[in-house]
């Protein structure tokens, strides 16, 4: 499980509102917020706020202030980014190669372009409609 400490901003009868900031880029070496991808995350995306629903014993016993940690499956991390990064790229790749077999260049171009906003729409669809999309949803892991 992918995990991360979030603070509480609000506390609503069956769910909770989350502000998540990154301790790292990614986690993986000693340099944590010194890297390159650290920065970047900082600066372009310092905090990241979101709902999480949660039973309403659990939201009785948290207040506004408190840290607690969330996490999301890893399974599903992974099927969701191959999702997210390689149907575009295959639907761009078919434009583009589909154009260029019947125009030229320039529509090679066009049918890219055209691929890459119709496969970014085809995974908003199919992820939306996924029966994994619960698994996305990021869970409170204590």
């Amino acid at each position: 499980m992918i995990t991360e400490y979030a603070q509480i901003v609000e506390v609503g009868p069956d769910r909770l509102k989350i502000e998540i900031r990154s301790s790292s880029g990614c986690g993986s070496c000693t340099a944590k917020a010194g890297c390159g991808n650290g920065i970047l995350d900082h600066w372009l995306n310092p905090t990241r706020t979101l709902w999480i629903d949660s039973d309403s014993e659990h939201c009785q016993s948290v207040s506004v202030g408190d840290q607690l940690k969330v996490g999301v499956d890893e399974g599903a991390f992974v099927r969701n980014a191959l999702s997210l990064y390689l149907i575009p790229i295959l639907v761009f790749l078919a434009g583009a190669g589909l154009g260029y077999q019947m125009f030229g260049e320039f529509a090679s171009i066009l049918g890219g372009i055209l691929g890459l906003i119709l496969g970014a729409e085809a995974v908003k669809f199919l992820l939306k409609r996924s029966a994994y999309a619960s698994d996305f949803s990021p869970r409170i892991v204590r």
